[in-house]
């Protein structure tokens, strides 16, 4: 009895350790189900990586490519912006090219910061009648052209406009008010422009500046409008009439205002009061 007893827990330890080695395999088949699948990831991963790097490598070569197109463009863009300044300046500076294109067109010379004399002209004839006003007008034009010259004359107020700094006529500036009172608002308003001319083109010198302009949309000219305008002069002046003789270049529809001549002398007008200092 005691043999088969010992017989039975011998069996039923068998069937326990059998039991236990089969829970063991399960164990281990997941655990290596696990490392597969684990293993296949890092693989995926490794390939990512690997094609992550390449990208970036190619990005970063492309960005050094990118970096000296743009160092390359700026430098030309500078280059070319110099020549186009200087071609500027030089048919500016061509007194043959001014007397050509300010034959009543519409692009030409203006002289930024210099008096437009007609709204002093029709103020003084008002004023004085017509037997003297263009001396009038030339000595007052001559008088307000030498104040604009002054650097202690800067009517301008500072204002903060959504973040920026900006700077505009003061309308309440002493010498600008009496210009209303005393000639009218155009020629208050002819100052304002020569002021803000000066103040773009030349606030330190205070000098006038001349510049290429679009006198029929009151703004500067581009090179296109100028060499288009002398373009069209060359074949008017090459194109022979019908007497065989060159034909004379008519004037553009535009219109050109004829630009205000600088009169002499900075004497103080007749009938000016004088301005208080601002």
């Amino acid at each position: 009895m005691e043999g088969l007893r010992a017989q039975l827990v011998e069996d039923v330890n068998k069937l326990e350790s059998c039991e236990a080695n089969e829970k063991l395999k399960v164990e281990l088949a997941l655990k290596e189900k696990e490392i597969q699948c684990s293993r296949k990831q890092n693989e995926e991963m490794q390939a990512k990586n690997y094609s992550l790097t390449n990208c970036i490598e190619e990005l970063e070569d492309e960005k050094d490519s990118l970096g000296d197109l743009t160092a390359s463009l700026v430098r030309k863009e500078r280059e070319s912006n110099d020549e186009l300044q200087q071609a500027r300046k030089a048919l500016i500076m061509d007194q043959g090219f001014e007397r050509q294109l300010n034959g009543k067109r519409s692009i030409g010379i203006k002289r930024m910061g210099e008096l437009d004399d007609k709204p002093f002209q029709n103020a003084c004839r008002e004023t004085y009648g017509n037997d003297d006003y263009h001396v009038r007008a030339a000595e007052l034009v001559s008088y307000w052209q030498e104040e604009l010259k002054k650097p202690s004359w800067h009517p301008f107020k500072i204002v903060e406009v959504n973040g920026e700094t900006k700077e505009f006529l003061d309308d309440d500036d002493p010498k600008l008010k009496l210009l209303s009172t005393e000639y009218g608002d155009d020629v208050c308003s002819a100052m304002k422009t020569a002021l803000m001319e000066i103040n773009e083109y030349n606030p330190s010198g205070r000098f006038v500046v001349p510049e290429l302009w679009n006198f029929k949309e009151g703004r500067k000219a581009t090179m296109v409008e100028v060499l288009n305008t002398l373009s069209r002069l060359v074949k008017r002046s090459t194109t022979p009439s019908a007497g065989g003789t060159g034909a004379q270049s008519p004037p553009d529809s535009g219109g050109t205002p004829p630009l205000a001549p600088s009169a002499g002398g900075a004497e103080k007008p007749c009938a000016a009061r004088s301005p208080p200092d601002s």
